[in-house]
């Protein structure tokens, strides 16, 4: 199987500006890049994560390589709250039988409001 672009999100719980600082650090580490989203709602408005692309030919050999990753963060006493590997969708294929969740993002121009509702 040829390698395709897998993009992991690892989402930290982060309880001050010391571990933000340690988790920013260590993903310069591992040469990924530290994200944090905030929203203007929800149970977790504030998401701190780590992203990084990597090439690999199936999904369960990046399952399997982010585990030090996820062990290294665990040592430094900074747990993974959340773990998502996206695809392009387009030419993608995975050897995972079955997938619960799947998020797809896409840019679309409409110019009224009610017909983007139905869209929705």
């Amino acid at each position: 199987m040829q390698k395709q672009e897998f993009e992991v999100h690892l989402t930290a719980d982060i309880k001050s500006p010391v571990m933000y600082h340690q988790f920013k650090t260590m993903c310069k580490q591992l040469d990924a890049k530290p994200l944090e989203i905030i929203l203007a709602r929800g149970m977790y408005s504030k998401q701190i994560m780590l992203s990084k692309c990597v090439y690999s030919a199936d999904l369960s050999t990046v399952l399997e390589d982010i585990v030090p990753w996820i062990k290294a963060f665990e040592q430094q006493n900074i747990q993974i709250i959340r773990t998502k590997i996206e695809l392009p969708f387009q030419d993608s294929q995975t050897d995972q039988q079955s997938i619960y969740y799947y998020e797809w993002h896409a840019l679309i121009e409409c110019r009224d409001a009610f017909e983007l509702k139905q869209l929705c």
